[in-house]
């Protein structure tokens, strides 16, 4: 579904021009084409990418007014809030971009203008003039220290003026930004090693100080980057090229995989003699679906059959939003080949029973897993062929089932397929095994393999 997922700012003083930054999402935003409206009356706005845009909101009196951005058949719409000038003679304020990943590739730290808006400063000055120094500060939520200062002195404001500020109007970090001690230098060493601001929550503080008066105003905001830099995971049907040829039963076999995403994009193929995984993908896709919330899919019934002893490869690619577009994080390739069913004479897998269900063992202890699996009558099949993995990689588990724990204070899911029914066990890997611990996973595991 498109959307507008944030203006920045979304509230702006009355009888200004602000450019506001719209980010969309699963918007097709295009330069030419796209037209913004609000209350009916078309605004200037200047399109960066298909998720991006800036809209120059003109001289608007007190009250709240409706935007519209169309892009042809595709329409937006939010709120903007303008309000009347503030009592106090200094007010400061600070709005961030939500955005899932910082990417260091948008980011270039010696030339601040040609970095996207990350976020945006508002500083009004109700009283005569004056200069200012301003500071931005960033602290790590999760580890409770500060990882850098900017800041921009000696800054003129006119009597009865707001000036707004995003990031790109900064001088230089190499110059006048700073980190502060070891925490930041971490930081700043993770993000060159991985390309990606940290999984955290930043906050930030913007404070603007008069040079004479001393007299100072905060504005503190925070975001949450969830950065899911880890490419997905595939589970079932299939097995790497490198792997035996797995054979799947199912005319509509539900397709599973393991990622941090939000959103997939999910491709079929048919695969031609002596192709390799890279080969594959770039056939024609059998059934493409774009957008797949969670991580699963059920095969549609409109969706063109499988061929009885075609062999296929499916891949799925998650996308993070950064500040300036969409990154794509593509999982490995898996393959298998259909049969039918009714001609092969197997029995189709609808159910598993696993046993038991959510557990806990101690570190470096041994848990023996079972299962029972179902035809669609709810009678046993004795002879279905099942298979174990683990997610994350804390521990080990056998052909049979045998799990052995890996290091204390972890969480895994224990999975038994068969066919393209899988089920999971949650195992939390503790201390101590009598620990009355109540596991806080179980459901965010289930939504991670679409079981709710």
């Amino acid at each position: 579904m498109s959307q507008i997922s944030t203006l920045t700012p979304n509230t702006i003083l009355a009888n200004t021009t602000t450019d506001i930054t719209v980010r969309g999402l699963n918007t097709h935003f295009q330069k030419g084409i796209t037209v913004a409206t609000v209350n009916g009356v078309k605004e200037p706005f200047n399109v960066s990418n298909t998720v991006t845009g800036t809209l120059t909101f003109q001289g608007m009196k007190k009250g709240t007014y409706t935007l519209v951005i169309s892009t042809r058949s595709e329409t937006v719409s939010s709120t903007i809030t303008v309000f009347a000038a503030p009592v106090n003679a200094l007010t400061a304020n600070i709005e961030v971009l939500a955005m899932e990943a910082i990417s260091l590739k948008d980011i270039d730290l010696s030339n601040p203008k040609a970095t996207p808006v990350l976020f945006l400063t508002n500083i009004y000055n109700n009283d005569t003039p004056r200069y200012v120094n301003i500071t931005i500060t960033v602290s790590s939520g999760s580890k409770n220290v500060l990882l850098g200062t900017i800041t921009k002195n000696n800054q003129h404001l006119g009597a009865d003026t707001i000036v707004d500020f995003t990031n790109q109007n900064y001088d230089a970090v190499k110059t006048n930004g700073s980190v502060a001690g070891t925490p930041g230098y971490d930081f700043l060493n993770t993000v060159e090693l991985t390309g990606a601001f940290p999984a955290d929550e930043y906050i930030y503080v913007l404070t603007v100080t008069d040079v004479h008066t001393r007299q100072s105003v905060t504005s503190t905001t925070t975001t949450i980057v969830t950065n899911p830099v880890n490419n997905p995971s595939l589970i079932t049907p299939g097995a790497e090229f490198a792997d035996h040829l797995q054979v799947e039963y199912n005319p509509l076999p539900l397709f599973q995989w393991f990622g941090m995403n939000d959103k997939y994009d999910f491709a079929l193929y048919e695969i031609r003699a002596g192709q390799t995984p890279e080969e594959a993908v770039r056939n024609v896709p059998v059934y493409k679906q774009l957008a797949v919330n969670g991580t699963s899919l059920l095969y549609p019934n409109s969706a063109e059959k499988l061929i009885d002893g075609m062999t296929y490869a499916w891949q799925v690619q998650g996308r993070a939003g950064t500040a300036t577009s969409t990154h794509f994080l593509p999982s490995d390739v898996f393959r298998f080949t259909y049969t039918n069913a009714l001609t092969a004479g197997v029995k189709l897998v609808s159910a598993i029973k696993m046993m038991p269900d959510e557990i806990v063992v101690p570190s470096g202890g041994r848990q023996q897993f079972t299962a029972v699996c179902y035809d669609e009558n709810n009678n046993i099949i004795t002879d279905a062929k099942v298979t174990w993995s683990i997610t994350p990689d804390y521990g080990t588990i056998s052909p049979t089932g045998l799990f052995t724990a890996g290091a204390a204070g972890k969480t895994v899911a224990v999975l038994v397929s068969s066919g393209s029914v899988t089920e999971f066990a949650t195992v939390t890997i503790s201390l101590n095994v009598n620990s009355d611990y109540l596991n806080p996973y179980d459901g965010f595991i289930k939504k991670l393999f679409g079981l709710e």
